[in-house]
Formats: structure tokens, C-alpha cells, sequence
């Protein structure tokens, strides 16, 4: 997978206009994480703003904007704003598809909808025992 974006913010600083940009590789930051952390710490760091400074406040108190970069993650953004849960939870869904293929393939199974909806229904089982 290679799901990057674009984040932005817009915002004016002292007369000045500001307007922070980076691009994140989704699918790292969510091996690294199990989830996607904030990105105003992210997106200020990496253009030298200080966590603790005016500047920072008025980052934080302005809405990010997302471009989709590649991959699918173009479909979990609507209005130039990132569903995150949304990501996150297709993500974790598409990790289990890979690692259900890797099984179906090493018992030989048929790799098609039924064997993953049987392989997703034992996981599901397993989940909710778990839970319990």
C-alpha cells in the first residue's frame, strides 16, 4: 500500500500569512502507531513552529486540509478533510484481507469471496471470545 497525503493549514501570523504544508505516508505512520496520531503536532514540527509559542495556538485553532497524494485513502477524504476513523478502520480491515490471503494460500485454499468471508467470520469468533 502507499497511501499519502498532502496536510495543509492557512492562517495569519503577525500580518503575515502563513501556510504550513507536509506530506505523511499513511500506511507508516500506521504500522508505527496501530492508528494515526494528530497532525497539527506533526505538521508544526516540521515547519519549525514551537509547540508552546502564539504561532502554534493559531495553528492549532484552524482546520487542516488533506490532498490525497495515492492510494485509496483519496475515498476517506470529502471536503478536503480526512476521515480518520474511517482510514484507520479500512486500513486494519485491508491488513487482515492480506494476511487471509497469505493463509488461503498456504492451505490452498480457493482465494476467493467465500473462503475470506469463512477466514473473516473465524476471526470475528475469535475477537468476541476474546472480548468475553
Amino acid at each position: 500500500m502507499n497511501n499519502r497525503i498532502r496536510i495543509s493549514i492557512e492562517f495569519w501570523f503577525r500580518g503575515e500569512r502563513i501556510n504550513p504544508m507536509l506530506e505523511l505516508n499513511l500506511d507508516e505512520l500506521m504500522r508505527q502507531h496501530g492508528r494515526l496520531p494528530e497532525f497539527h503536532p506533526l505538521l508544526a514540527k516540521a515547519n519549525q513552529i514551537g509547540n508552546y509559542s502564539y504561532e502554534y495556538e493559531m495553528l492549532e485553532a484552524e482546520t487542516l486540509t488533506a490532498t490525497a497524494l495515492s492510494g485509496w485513502v483519496s475515498e476517506n477524504i470529502v471536503d478536503q478533510m480526512l476521515d480518520t476513523k474511517g482510514f484507520e478502520q479500512r486500513w486494519h480491515q485491508k491488513q487482515r484481507q492480506q494476511q487471509m490471503l497469505e493463509i488461503a494460500h498456504q492451505h490452498q485454499l480457493p482465494q476467493d469471496q467465500n473462503t475470506f468471508d469463512a477466514l473473516e467470520a473465524a476471526f470475528q469468533l475469535g475477537q468476541n471470545k476474546n472480548n468475553n
